[in-house]
């Protein structure tokens, strides 16, 4: 009986051993796959950042206004401020106002980008 009960242990143990071995090697493919995509994360996070500013250096190059460094909710808000602004003189913009998306088609902007403050000037 003692041998029946030695053998079921030593094939419960190896059952044991086998199955710690096999979520071993399922938990380090997991970990592999997830760097994997942390990895494809960055890489297409870098593009995307890359293509942005690309986008806003030619449209700076054209002296179009960068959309990716002015959105409509600031132009919206800056263009009414200047525009109250130059009306205490009678004064009014010769550019249109309420179709917004028209102002970033226009070349009226002209950029510089700084390296020694990483600022950019539009």
């Amino acid at each position: 009986m003692n041998k029946i009960i030695e053998k079921m242990n030593a094939d419960r143990t190896k059952e044991i051993h086998q199955l710690a071995l096999t979520t071993r090697d399922t938990e380090e493919k997991i970990l592999n796959e997830l760097n994997i995509l942390h990895n494809y994360g960055i890489t297409l996070l870098k593009i995307s950042i890359s293509t942005q500013w690309t986008k806003i250096m030619d449209d700076c190059r054209n002296n179009l206004l960068p959309y990716g460094m002015i959105d409509s909710d600031t132009l919206q808000k800056d263009i009414m401020e200047l525009r109250s602004n130059i009306s205490i003189h009678n004064q009014e913009l010769s550019i249109p106002v309420n179709d917004l998306q028209t102002l970033y088609q226009l070349p009226i902007t002209h950029c510089t980008f700084s390296l020694k403050n990483g600022k950019f000037y539009s």
